[in-house]
Parts: C-alpha cells; sequence; structure tokens
C-alpha cells in the first residue's frame, strides 16, 4: 500500500514539475533578450524534460500509439532535418552555434509532445490547462507592472525589452492570455466571466498601444473578432482550407506587396491610421531581395538561429519579416515541407472530432499568428507548442469518449 502511495505521490510530482518547465520554457523563451543566463537555465530544463519524459515512456509506452505516432514521426523528421541543415550550416555564421540552439530548441518540442500525451492519457490535461492560464495571467501582470511603471530590462534593435521580450512578445503573451482564459473555462466546464474578459481584452489592448506595436493591437484585434465569430456559431472556416491559405498568405504577399500596396484605401490605412510610411518600416526593401537570398541556400536554408545574423547581412535588418520565409531563410525548402505537413496533418486530426468547438480559441490563435505572419515573425516556438497543444487535446477526448464508452 506504501508504495502504491509512493508511485501516485511520483506520478503527480514528474507531472506537474513537467508541466511547469513545459510552459516556463515557452513562454519565457525570448527572456534571454533581456537576461542572457536564460538561456543557461533552458538548457538545464531541457535536461530535466528528458529525464521526465524517459520516465513517461517507461511507465505508459501505450501513449505512441496508430493515434499518436504518425504526427510524433512527422515532429521528428522535422527535427531531423532541421538539425541536419544545422550541422552543414554550423561554421556558415561563426558567432552563432545553430547544432547547440537545435539540439536544446528540438528536444524541448519532443518531450512537450510525450509530455502532454502523457497527460491526456492520464486525464490529466484540465490540470495542465490550468497551470498554464495562471502561469500566463502571472507573467502578464509582471510584464503590464514593469511597463505602467517605466521599467525596461535593456534594449534591441527591435526596442525595449519589457521582462520577457520585445513589444512583439509583450503583445502575443497577452493574445495567449484571452486564448488560455477561454480554454481553461472550456476545459473546466466554469462559467465565463465577461466582464473578466472583456477588461483583459481592453488592458491587452491598451498595453500595445502603450509599447507602440501596431502589430499587436491588430493581431489582438483579429483574434478578437474570429472569436467573437464564434459566439454567432460561425464555423465553418475551421479545418485545413483556412489554416493553409492564411498559412501561405505571407508568401502571396511578398509576391504581390506592390500590387497591394498601390491601392489607395491600403495606402490610407498605412499612412494616416498606422503611421507608418509605405515601406511597411523596410519590409518591401527586404521583400525586394528575399528570393535571391532563398535562391543562394535554397535546400537546406543558412542554419537554424542564423537568421539574425544572415538578415543583417543581405538586408540590414534583424529579420525577413515574414514567418513562413523566416523558417526557409533557416532550415530551407527540404526543412519546411514536414514543418507544414507536421502542422496540416494535426489541424485536420482536429477538424474531424467533436472537440473543435472546445479548442477553437487556440485555432483562433493560431489562424492570427499565420495573419500577422506576412509581415512578422509569428511561426515561432509558442507557434508550435499551440499545435502540439492542439493534437494532445485532441487524442485526450479520445480518451474520455473510450472510457465512457467502455463504463
Amino acid at each position: 500500500m506504501d508504495r502504491i502511495r509512493l508511485y501516485i505521490k511520483l506520478d503527480d510530482f514528474v507531472r506537474i514539475s513537467a508541466s511547469l518547465l513545459c510552459i516556463i520554457y515557452v513562454i519565457n523563451d525570448k527572456m534571454v533578450l533581456g537576461f542572457p543566463k536564460f538561456d543557461s537555465i533552458q538548457r538545464y530544463i531541457v535536461r530535466i524534460l528528458i529525464v521526465l519524459a524517459a520516465y513517461m515512456i517507461y511507465t505508459a509506452p501505450k501513449m505512441l500509439n496508430k493515434k499518436t505516432i504518425a504526427a510524433f514521426l512527422l515532429l521528428l523528421m522535422f527535427a531531423l532535418i532541421t538539425f541536419v541543415s544545422a550541422v552543414y550550416n554550423r561554421y556558415t555564421v561563426p558567432t552563432t552555434n545553430p547544432v547547440s540552439l537545435v539540439r536544446t530548441d528540438f528536444l524541448y518540442l519532443i518531450c512537450t509532445y510525450i509530455i502532454l500525451l502523457y497527460i491526456a492519457i492520464n486525464d490529466k490535461f484540465t490540470e495542465f490547462i490550468t497551470i498554464l492560464m495562471y502561469y500566463v495571467a502571472f507573467i502578464c501582470i509582471a510584464i503590464d507592472f514593469f511597463i505602467l511603471t517605466g521599467k525596461s530590462f535593456g534594449g534591441t534593435s527591435g526596442g525595449l525589452i519589457y521582462l520577457i521580450g520585445t513589444k512583439f512578445t509583450v503583445s502575443y503573451t497577452h493574445m495567449v492570455l484571452l486564448v488560455t482564459y477561454l480554454v481553461y473555462i472550456r476545459a473546466t466546464a466554469k462559467e465565463f466571466n465577461r466582464m473578466l474578459f472583456g477588461f483583459i481584452s481592453l488592458v491587452s489592448i491598451m498595453i500595445t498601444i502603450l509599447v507602440d506595436c501596431n502589430t499587436g493591437t491588430i493581431g489582438l484585434l483579429i483574434l478578437l473578432f474570429l472569436l467573437f465569430l464564434q459566439t454567432q456559431n460561425r464555423l465553418f472556416f475551421y479545418g485545413k482550407i483556412s489554416y493553409i491559405i492564411t498559412l501561405f498568405a505571407g508568401v502571396i504577399f511578398i509576391t504581390s506587396y506592390t500590387i497591394i500596396l498601390s491601392m489607395p484605401i491600403v495606402k490610407i490605412f498605412i499612412s494616416d491610421v498606422l503611421k507608418r510610411d509605405i515601406t511597411l518600416t523596410g519590409r518591401t526593401d527586404i521583400y525586394g531581395r528575399l528570393f535571391y537570398v532563398i535562391l543562394l541556400k535554397p535546400l537546406l536554408g543558412y542554419g537554424y538561429g542564423n537568421n539574425g545574423r544572415i538578415s543583417y547581412m543581405f538586408f540590414q535588418y534583424a529579420n525577413t519579416q515574414n514567418g513562413l520565409m523566416e523558417w526557409i531563410i533557416q532550415i530551407g525548402i527540404l526543412g519546411v515541407i514536414p514543418m507544414i505537413v507536421f502542422f496540416v496533418y494535426v489541424i485536420s486530426l482536429v477538424g474531424k472530432t467533436d472537440v473543435k468547438k472546445k479548442v477553437y480559441p487556440v485555432f483562433a490563435l493560431i489562424i492570427t499568428y499565420n495573419c500577422l505572419a506576412t509581415v512578422e515573425i509569428t511561426i515561432s516556438l509558442t507557434y508550435i507548442f499551440f499545435i502540439i497543444f492542439l493534437g494532445a487535446w485532441c487524442y485526450w477526448e479520445d480518451i474520455i469518449s473510450e472510457r465512457s464508452m467502455v463504463g
């Protein structure tokens, strides 16, 4: 009896520790900009996650079954080609180590996939969502406090650093807060508090305005619009078709930006509403040379994590200002293909189940990220985390359905 109790306590400790470490790693990913030593902490987190994931595989090997193995293999293929690209480009930029970056980030993603499956198979997904929601809320409160009191933690070419990153990270984290609150309400079957959600929305928009992040403000408005559609029972666009269209919107924009930016209504919106120049703060300079740079190394790219240096070398900017193109620059076409297949596979998997209404806020967040990816770098580690999150939730709902049928 004592052994059973010890096992249960150990299992709880492993699960909760793994959940918290997964969340800290992804939410605080850009914290290294203001606190360089956080990079070392991330490596230690990954080492701990590897041990915890190994324990989970040992105690619950059946979680990697025919329902989950396809997505897992696609994720592994994505990681493998990214690693090959990193090895091939290990000397491309002397000041960065793409092999080390791939090892850290992709081991994290693989461990996260295993951990979320383990949480799902043990019917503790609600617990994970609760930890996620409260941690994101804590981080947002801390960020807002520092912003409102005028405290920053250094600066980069992207602007001031606010605890966990630039103004973009601040804005995207507030989007995550809105979504995790809604997901928490659905998972726990608690009553939706309109006043609280309205307050969080207004504060989030105010913060994006205070840090002068037009991308964040527009992103929040897009997200709120998509969430509003669910209240009207308009989920007709949920699925892989709408996902693929929005994912490739950035590529379409790059190939036709001269036509789009010449439209009078677009000129008025950019110049008079956003108060930005018609070059989109230099983006058109990048887009004009982007395909030339890609064609120099089309298959394996320039190496994961080398994108910043490469962008400065060719464009004199910190990045390509386009989500999908940023990945092509890093890992090439051979790396991006399994990445996209992995994303689409998970989205289509969720679309075939009854879980889509519950996870719709996460889907809305991903679509928002896709829209912003036309002019920003939003297909990030957080993006991939929520793709994995969607797949694991789908698996959790399948397990609940099977157990209810047996019962």
